[in-house]
Protein backbone atom coordinates (compact mmCIF):
# COMPACT_ATOMS: atom_id res chain seq x y z
CA UNK A 1 0.00 0.00 0.00
CA UNK A 2 1.06 3.05 -1.02
CA UNK A 3 2.98 4.60 2.55
CA UNK A 4 3.58 1.79 3.98
CA UNK A 5 7.54 1.14 5.03
CA UNK A 6 9.55 -1.80 5.18
CA UNK A 7 12.77 -1.95 6.97
CA UNK A 8 14.87 -4.70 6.33
CA UNK A 9 17.98 -5.82 8.37
CA UNK A 10 20.85 -8.02 7.64
CA UNK A 11 24.46 -8.20 7.68
CA UNK A 12 25.85 -8.55 3.90
CA UNK A 13 28.96 -10.66 5.26
CA UNK A 14 26.14 -13.32 6.10
CA UNK A 15 25.59 -16.24 3.62
CA UNK A 16 23.05 -15.09 0.92
CA UNK A 17 20.41 -17.45 0.52
CA UNK A 18 21.18 -20.81 -1.45
CA UNK A 19 22.04 -20.52 -5.20
CA UNK A 20 22.17 -16.61 -5.13
CA UNK A 21 25.51 -14.68 -4.81
CA UNK A 22 23.65 -11.70 -2.39
CA UNK A 23 21.36 -11.51 -0.84
CA UNK A 24 18.16 -9.82 -2.56
CA UNK A 25 16.39 -8.42 0.69
CA UNK A 26 19.37 -6.58 1.01
CA UNK A 27 20.32 -5.22 -2.24
CA UNK A 28 18.72 -1.81 -2.87
CA UNK A 29 19.27 -2.25 -6.86
CA UNK A 30 17.22 -5.33 -6.89
CA UNK A 31 14.38 -3.68 -4.57
CA UNK A 32 14.62 -0.48 -6.84
CA UNK A 33 14.89 -2.31 -10.07
CA UNK A 34 12.68 -5.05 -9.53
CA UNK A 35 10.25 -4.32 -7.26
CA UNK A 36 10.11 0.01 -8.15
CA UNK A 37 10.59 0.46 -3.81
CA UNK A 38 12.09 3.81 -2.91
CA UNK A 39 15.24 2.13 -0.73
CA UNK A 40 18.05 3.14 0.33
CA UNK A 41 20.90 1.41 2.77
CA UNK A 42 22.80 1.91 6.36
CA UNK A 43 25.89 -0.15 7.48
CA UNK A 44 26.31 -0.08 11.21
CA UNK A 45 30.48 -0.28 11.78
CA UNK A 46 30.23 0.36 15.92
CA UNK A 47 31.36 -3.27 17.62
CA UNK A 48 30.21 -3.28 21.14
CA UNK A 49 29.96 -6.61 21.98
CA UNK A 50 33.58 -7.75 21.71
CA UNK A 51 36.48 -6.35 23.60
CA UNK A 52 38.96 -3.65 21.50
CA UNK A 53 41.80 -6.02 21.32
CA UNK A 54 39.60 -9.25 20.24
CA UNK A 55 41.47 -11.24 17.71
CA UNK A 56 38.10 -12.45 16.79
CA UNK A 57 37.10 -8.92 16.13
CA UNK A 58 40.53 -8.52 14.66
CA UNK A 59 39.56 -11.22 12.03
CA UNK A 60 36.12 -10.51 11.74
CA UNK A 61 36.93 -7.40 10.36
CA UNK A 62 39.84 -8.17 7.76
CA UNK A 63 37.10 -10.80 6.84
CA UNK A 64 34.67 -8.24 6.10
CA UNK A 65 37.44 -6.09 4.07
CA UNK A 66 38.44 -8.97 1.47
CA UNK A 67 34.52 -9.59 0.56
CA UNK A 68 35.15 -6.58 -1.55
CA UNK A 69 38.44 -7.91 -2.86
CA UNK A 70 38.58 -10.27 -6.10
CA UNK A 71 40.21 -12.26 -5.04
CA UNK A 72 39.54 -12.41 -1.47
CA UNK A 73 43.19 -12.91 0.27
CA UNK A 74 41.66 -14.14 3.43
CA UNK A 75 44.25 -15.10 5.61
CA UNK A 76 43.35 -15.77 9.68
CA UNK A 77 45.56 -13.92 12.48
CA UNK A 78 46.11 -15.51 16.11
CA UNK A 79 47.30 -13.66 19.02
CA UNK A 80 47.36 -16.29 21.14
CA UNK A 81 44.88 -15.23 23.36
CA UNK A 82 41.15 -15.47 22.54
CA UNK A 83 42.36 -16.84 18.42
CA UNK A 84 44.84 -20.36 18.47
CA UNK A 85 45.45 -21.95 15.67
CA UNK A 86 45.80 -25.60 16.92
CA UNK A 87 47.60 -28.69 14.44
CA UNK A 88 45.50 -31.91 14.68
CA UNK A 89 48.20 -34.11 16.79
CA UNK A 90 47.36 -31.28 19.36
CA UNK A 91 43.45 -30.56 19.49
CA UNK A 92 42.83 -32.94 22.21
CA UNK A 93 45.31 -31.35 24.87
CA UNK A 94 44.84 -28.37 23.93
CA UNK A 95 40.74 -28.72 23.82
CA UNK A 96 41.19 -30.56 27.48
CA UNK A 97 43.16 -27.72 28.88
CA UNK A 98 40.59 -24.95 27.47
CA UNK A 99 37.44 -26.80 28.77
CA UNK A 100 39.76 -26.87 32.37
CA UNK A 101 40.57 -23.35 32.24
CA UNK A 102 37.45 -21.32 30.33
CA UNK A 103 34.68 -23.87 30.81
CA UNK A 104 32.98 -25.76 28.01
CA UNK A 105 30.59 -23.11 27.20
CA UNK A 106 33.79 -20.46 26.57
CA UNK A 107 35.62 -22.81 24.03
CA UNK A 108 34.79 -22.90 19.57
CA UNK A 109 35.99 -24.74 17.21
CA UNK A 110 36.15 -23.67 13.96
CA UNK A 111 35.48 -25.94 11.08
CA UNK A 112 35.95 -25.97 7.37
CA UNK A 113 32.27 -27.25 6.98
CA UNK A 114 29.58 -29.04 9.00
CA UNK A 115 30.47 -32.23 8.37
CA UNK A 116 33.92 -31.57 9.63
CA UNK A 117 32.22 -29.94 12.99
CA UNK A 118 29.94 -32.98 13.32
CA UNK A 119 33.24 -35.44 13.62
CA UNK A 120 34.93 -33.15 15.97
CA UNK A 121 32.07 -32.78 18.11
CA UNK A 122 31.74 -36.40 17.81
CA UNK A 123 35.26 -36.75 18.81
CA UNK A 124 35.27 -34.12 21.37
CA UNK A 125 31.84 -35.67 23.24
CA UNK A 126 33.85 -39.44 23.22
CA UNK A 127 37.65 -38.71 24.13
CA UNK A 128 37.55 -35.41 26.06
CA UNK A 129 34.08 -35.56 27.95
CA UNK A 130 33.66 -39.33 27.99
CA UNK A 131 29.97 -39.11 26.19
CA UNK A 132 29.29 -42.15 24.68
CA UNK A 133 25.52 -41.36 23.84
CA UNK A 134 24.92 -38.90 20.73
CA UNK A 135 22.62 -36.29 23.45
CA UNK A 136 22.71 -36.11 27.21
CA UNK A 137 21.27 -34.37 29.68
CA UNK A 138 23.19 -31.15 29.94
CA UNK A 139 23.80 -30.65 26.29
CA UNK A 140 23.63 -27.67 24.50
CA UNK A 141 21.77 -27.55 21.32
CA UNK A 142 21.06 -25.23 18.33
CA UNK A 143 17.79 -24.72 16.82
CA UNK A 144 18.41 -25.08 13.18
CA UNK A 145 14.72 -24.31 11.90
CA UNK A 146 11.71 -22.18 13.91
CA UNK A 147 9.59 -24.41 15.62
CA UNK A 148 6.05 -23.00 16.12
CA UNK A 149 4.70 -25.57 17.92
CA UNK A 150 5.44 -25.26 21.09
CA UNK A 151 4.30 -21.23 20.69
CA UNK A 152 1.36 -20.51 23.30
CA UNK A 153 1.58 -23.57 24.62
CA UNK A 154 2.48 -24.48 28.83
CA UNK A 155 2.53 -20.87 29.16
CA UNK A 156 5.08 -20.22 26.31
CA UNK A 157 4.22 -17.34 24.41
CA UNK A 158 7.55 -17.61 21.73
CA UNK A 159 8.68 -19.56 19.23
CA UNK A 160 11.72 -22.14 19.39
CA UNK A 161 13.98 -19.55 16.79
CA UNK A 162 16.34 -20.80 14.28
CA UNK A 163 20.00 -20.43 16.32
CA UNK A 164 18.84 -20.37 19.51
CA UNK A 165 20.26 -22.60 22.13
CA UNK A 166 18.76 -25.11 24.15
CA UNK A 167 19.54 -27.16 27.20
CA UNK A 168 19.16 -31.20 27.16
CA UNK A 169 17.04 -32.01 30.68
CA UNK A 170 16.40 -35.56 30.35
CA UNK A 171 15.96 -38.03 27.19
CA UNK A 172 12.78 -39.50 27.43
CA UNK A 173 13.86 -42.01 24.59
CA UNK A 174 15.22 -42.62 21.05
CA UNK A 175 14.08 -44.23 18.29
CA UNK A 176 15.10 -45.11 14.43
CA UNK A 177 12.77 -44.34 11.59
CA UNK A 178 13.25 -44.53 7.77
CA UNK A 179 17.44 -44.92 8.57
CA UNK A 180 17.30 -41.88 10.83
CA UNK A 181 17.72 -41.64 14.47
CA UNK A 182 15.17 -39.44 16.46
CA UNK A 183 15.31 -38.16 20.38
CA UNK A 184 11.98 -37.43 22.48
CA UNK A 185 13.95 -34.71 24.69
CA UNK A 186 12.87 -32.56 27.59
CA UNK A 187 14.46 -29.26 26.90
CA UNK A 188 14.89 -25.55 29.05
CA UNK A 189 14.96 -22.47 26.09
Amino acid sequence: HPGNRLLIVGDPAQLPPVGETLSPALDVSILRDRHDLLAGAVELTEVVRQQALSGILANATELRSQLAVEPPDIRFSTNGVDVVRIEGPDLEDELSTAFARYGEEEVCVLCRSNKRAYEYARQVRARILGLEEEVSAGDRLMIVRNNYFWAGQEGRAELMANGELVEVLRVQGTEEKHGLRFADLEVRW
